[in-house]
């Protein structure tokens, strides 16, 4: 599945944070329907990537930094480490002695290059 549920609710709290400067993970969680524990690890996933800061303690909470136009579905999808391929034969690193003749493995790379390309020109912001 190319839109895990991972990245459903990363979507989600791009969506939130885009609407304050500021907020808390619950208050995320209760608007955007997310599960805590998937929250904070989305988030911490999302702040290594410098999208979003997170603050903690009493006054703490979650702010978007990144600029929704700039990242795309693509970036998303990297970010969370769930990139996914049209078939394994198009994996980085898969062997196959026959993928340089095979036209399979041709006609799905020109798919995984066109879905790829439509990741890439979707930014966060149109979701």
């Amino acid at each position: 599945m190319l839109i895990s549920r991972e990245t459903d609710y990363a979507i989600r709290i791009f969506r939130e944070l885009s609407k304050t400067t500021k907020s808390s993970v619950t208050q995320i969680c209760e608007i955007e329907d997310v599960p805590k524990p998937f929250a904070y690890k989305i988030l911490k996933k999302l702040q290594k990537q410098g999208y979003v800061n997170i603050h903690r303690g009493k006054e703490g909470g979650c702010e978007l930094i990144a600029n929704l136009d700039d990242i795309s579905l693509f970036d998303l999808l990297d970010a969370l480490d769930s990139t996914e391929y049209v078939n394994a034969c198009l994996k980085p690193n898969h062997e196959c002695e026959k993928s340089d003749t095979c036209i399979v493995h041709k006609n799905l790379c020109v798919i995984q290059n066109s879905v790829n390309e439509k990741l890439k020109e979707t930014p966060l912001s149109t979701l």
